[in-house]
């Protein structure tokens, strides 16, 4: 059967049904990510993995220091801000035209939003909470895009809105093309 619509390119959290990679070892279900790679293209990406963190590994978490973000691994005390940055910048700056962005929630390199900053490396609680060190970048870069979270996405209205999105800018962009 001919294909009669035009297939977005999303660039989507690898954890979230690609591949268990997240800092336990585990991988997100999500029904909608699931069903949607039969009708979009994906590009994976887990920034955390990219930038030389294992799998598993110690958790990472945003540490405000004079009033400055730092992403901060507490178990080694190793601050992976500039190598994050860098990695973000890079990715971002070499990917095709794309559709759309579905990354993972409170991660504090993925979080599009409500991502919790600390005040220390040892145990605290949350100060505020912001966008995650990857997704700052997306956001910046592509601010006219489509993206959310896989768990904003279970919500009907905002999956039908992000889903109507992502399919009408993947046929501008085939019909630009």
């Amino acid at each position: 059967m001919e294909q009669v619509y035009a297939r977005p390119l999303l660039v989507i959290s690898r954890c979230i049904e690609f591949e268990a990679c997240r800092y336990d070892g585990s991988k997100i279900p999500s029904p909608l990510v699931a069903r949607i790679r039969d009708y979009a293209d994906c590009i994976p990406v887990c920034p955390e993995v990219e930038i030389g963190l294992g799998i598993p590994r110690a958790t990472v978490r945003i540490v405000k220091t004079d009033g400055i973000d730092h992403l901060i691994q507490p178990a080694t005390g190793l601050d992976y801000t500039k190598k994050m940055s860098e990695f973000a910048q890079r990715f971002l700056s070499n990917l095709p035209p794309v559709d759309g962005f579905i990354l993972k929630a409170g991660s504090p390199t993925s979080g599009l939003r409500g991502v919790k900053v600390y005040p220390s490396v040892g145990k605290s609680m949350a100060i505020e909470k912001t966008a995650g060190f990857f997704a700052r970048e997306v956001l910046r870069k592509y601010s006219s895009l489509p993206m959310e979270d896989e768990l904003r996405l279970n919500h009907i209205r905002i999956r039908d809105h992000f889903l109507t999105a992502v399919f009408t800018l993947a046929a501008f962009r085939n019909i630009e093309e």
